[in-house]
């Protein structure tokens, strides 16, 4: 396997993030690399490489518009901690399948970072939504899901909950305690609004999160 490595930023001082992000990189089997936030969000970019594949933020050290406008400099997947997390959670991947296309991202990243910690076990929570057009697109990502996760012996479970991608996306945030959840980062933020998944990862998410840049350049490692 090539020679990838997380970045694990920190705001004032290493010890910040220095014990998890070292404990996360053996789990992963992949080099840590420490990097101070610049003072301006947009500096970020230029401490990534071509072989950054992770990035892990603390949430309690920035604010959370700050930390959003840090992730979206960053076109890789951040994983957004604290402390105090069990340490189980990096362990499991819970993933919310919708019905956009862009679900099919969470899915590639979550079957690259399975092969880097062999002891990681992937959960599909999946709706089942009342209208048929949106089933029928939520019907597509899974079989789309599953098909990788097949060709690349994926270890993987499934679950089926009533109601709408955002009502699962919301009980998965209030009732996950071990589990890495994988949301999508929303194209761009605006002064006024922010989206809906990111508003209900800042009301009740208490798991690792991670965000996953939409991007049609995404750097996805080839395995």
């Amino acid at each position: 396997m090539a020679n990838y490595e997380i970045i694990a930023f920190y705001k004032d001082s290493e010890e910040e993030i220095t014990v998890l992000a070292n404990k996360i990189g053996i789990l992963y089997n992949l080099n840590v690399r420490f990097e101070k936030l610049p003072a301006t969000a947009a500096s970020i970019v230029t401490l990534l490489s071509e072989k950054t594949v992770l990035c892990i933020l603390n949430r309690d050290t920035l604010k959370f518009g700050k930390l959003l406008k840090y992730a979206y400099e960053i076109n890789k997947p951040m994983l957004l901690v604290r402390a105090s997390y069990p340490e189980d959670s990096y362990n499991h991947f819970n993933i919310p399948v919708g019905y956009l296309q862009e679900n099919k991202e969470k899915v590639v990243w979550a079957n690259f970072f399975q092969r880097y910690n062999t002891k990681a076990t992937i959960e599909l929570t999946i709706p089942q939504e009342k209208d048929e057009g949106i089933a029928h697109l939520v019907d597509n990502n899974v079989s789309f899901i599953e098909n990788i996760f097949k060709n690349s012996n994926a270890r993987y479970t499934k679950s089926f909950f009533k109601g709408s991608f955002e009502h699962i996306l919301k009980n998965t945030f209030i009732q996950t305690d071990n589990s890495i959840v994988f949301i999508m980062r929303p194209f761009r933020l605006f002064p006024f609004y922010t989206p809906l998944n990111l508003r209900l990862f800042k009301r009740y998410s208490h798991t690792p999160t991670l965000l996953i840049p939409r991007d049609d350049a995404l750097y996805i490692p080839c395995h």
